[in-house]
């Protein structure tokens, strides 16, 4: 059975734990511009990972100005962390405990851009990167997500990673 998500759509993955389609709130955006916020109710407490996809500033604009809960524990950053987005307003409404960027080490288009990393800094949020530190494990115990880490060294952390400043390579992804 093929799905095509739209805003509005939920989808009950099993008991406690679903996924809400909450944008792009246009048609005119591909399939790559998919906003899903994962949702699970883990004993009292529910927990919300906001997942942006492609998306960029026009997709957070448009979420914000039509009053959309996006607030979430964890956000993953998108577009591999291009400054196509993740603004500030966007990243003040969601209030994220942790952010999430994916993408590859030394990749040819310099993401995460600078700007991006910038302002996680700026909202003290702490960032966790699969470029420097692998695959990225969130796990709960009910009462708060738990984050490890296998690098290529299949070394386990949970301290989060709060991101420099400035990189010592700037890259092109600005």
């Amino acid at each position: 059975m093929i799905f095509y998500a739209k805003a509005g759509n939920k989808i009950e993955v099993e008991k406690n734990i679903w996924i809400d389609i909450i944008g792009p709130l246009s048609a005119q955006y591909q399939t790559m511009m998919t906003i899903v916020m994962f949702c699970g109710s883990f004993m009292e407490k529910t927990f919300f990972f906001l997942l942006m996809g492609d998306s960029g500033e026009r997709s957070e604009t448009e979420l914000l100005k039509k009053h959309v809960d996006v607030e979430a524990n964890v956000i993953k950053i998108a577009h591999h962390g291009a400054n196509t987005g993740t603004t500030l307003p966007f990243l003040g409404k969601v209030n994220p405990e942790a952010a999430i960027i994916t993408t590859r080490r030394g990749n040819h288009y310099g993401y995460p851009s600078d700007a991006v990393i910038s302002r996680l800094v700026y909202l003290k949020i702490p960032t966790y990167r699969t470029d420097r530190m692998g695959t990225i494990i969130a796990e709960s115990d009910g009462q708060t997500i738990h984050f490890t880490f296998e690098g290529t060294t299949k070394e386990k952390r949970s301290a989060p990673y709060f991101p420099p400043f400035l990189f010592a390579d700037s890259g092109s992804g600005k």
